[in-house]
């Protein structure tokens, strides 16, 4: 059969046109994946949601479109990755949160591991340009 002969592929939820594509389960077991450990976020400290959660967004955007609407309807969270995933913009306080946790985290990496100089290096760029994406976000949506 050459490959314009071929029926369509379906991104939609199960039952829209048959069994699922690798890629799609793939993806679907990751996104399910990413959304457990945001939810763990919710009663571990040092764990995040939101990104977990923005990143599980993104997979079911491909395979689950019914997943992807559950977490963007989410009362507490779904406002906020809505507007990043949508936008780009991460709200002034949820940036306060981002780079404090960043840094925070890293200091905890340093005292605890003993990290020699050049990975804590190497580590800090990694973080400091993570953070300067998160800073350069819009706060709102332009209109």
């Amino acid at each position: 059969m050459s490959v314009s002969a071929r029926s369509p592929r379906h991104d939609t939820d199960e039952g829209a046109g048959g069994a699922y594509s690798f890629r799609q389960q793939g993806l679907r077991l990751l996104g399910l994946f990413l959304f457990a450990l945001g939810t763990l976020g919710m009663v571990l400290p040092l764990l995040p949601t939101t990104i977990f959660w923005i990143l599980a967004v993104y997979c079911f955007g491909k395979s689950s479109p019914a997943l992807r609407a559950r977490i963007l309807a989410h009362p507490r969270f779904g406002a906020t990755i809505e507007a990043y995933v949508d936008h780009g913009v991460i709200s002034r306080t949820g940036k306060r949160f981002a780079v404090m946790g960043i840094f925070g985290g890293f200091l905890l990496s340093v005292s605890l591991t003993g990290l020699p100089f050049l990975p804590m290096l190497v580590l800090l760029a990694i973080l400091l340009a993570v953070a300067g994406y998160i800073v350069s976000r819009p706060e709102r949506v332009s209109s």
